[in-house]
């Protein structure tokens, strides 16, 4: 019994350490990507993005349950037990960083890579900075780079001056800007931007 007991222990010990040399290795794995003076810019970058008009950010919250207030500490632990998280805007930065820099070399099938730059961008702004920058350089497609280029090439607006409707469009839009395409698909994207916008009526 006490050699059993003395074999569980080792192979615990071993666990640990294991474990432990992973976090460590994954944490600094964004060295092998990118650099300390391109993460200083791009943090920079993060922090002096426009803010977004206050019914956007809304929207985008019932659209994206927690992931203003997620980590990605958070959102692994709860990859455990639920499927289909959406990402936070910090992790979904990681992941367009990780695919630029690997260019047309085969992709971290585990996404270290992505996982080790979100930790680092987390570490020096907010989710919410996070989804200003991403908003700001998301592809609407239909050569619209950003939200204020899809305010006006959708709407023929200003931001500042969109109605709840169409702020819900865009946020529909940064699920995925090819599945809901206006230009293409502008039935869907008008049917889920109404459901989002019931949902917010429900969540007040």
């Amino acid at each position: 019994m006490k050699k059993v007991y003395s074999i569980l222990k080792r192979i615990t010990i071993v666990g640990i350490l294991l474990s432990i040399s992973l976090i460590i290795y994954i944490k600094k794995h964004w060295k092998n990507i990118t650099n300390e003076k391109e993460i200083h810019e791009l943090v920079s970058k993060i922090r002096e993005a426009d803010t977004l008009p206050k019914k956007f950010y809304e929207l985008y919250k019932i659209d994206n349950p927690n992931t203003l207030t997620n980590n990605l500490n958070t959102q692994i632990f709860k990859a455990i037990f639920y499927s289909g998280l959406k990402n936070p805007p910090c992790t979904s930065i990681a992941e367009i960083l990780e695919l630029v820099q690997r260019k047309k070399e085969s992709r971290d099938r585990f996404k270290l890579g992505a996982i080790s730059l979100s930790w680092v961008i987390e570490s020096k702004v907010t989710q919410k900075e996070c989804l200003n920058w991403l908003a700001q350089n998301y592809d609407f497609i239909n050569q619209t780079i950003g939200i204020k280029q899809a305010s006006k090439k959708y709407f023929g607006k200003e931001i500042k001056d969109l109605n709840e409707k169409e702020f819900a469009s865009l946020v529909v839009m940064m699920r995925n800007s090819n599945l809901y395409n206006p230009l293409r698909r502008k039935e869907l994207v008008d049917q889920n931007a109404n459901e989002l916008l019931k949902k917010i009526k429900i969540s007040q």
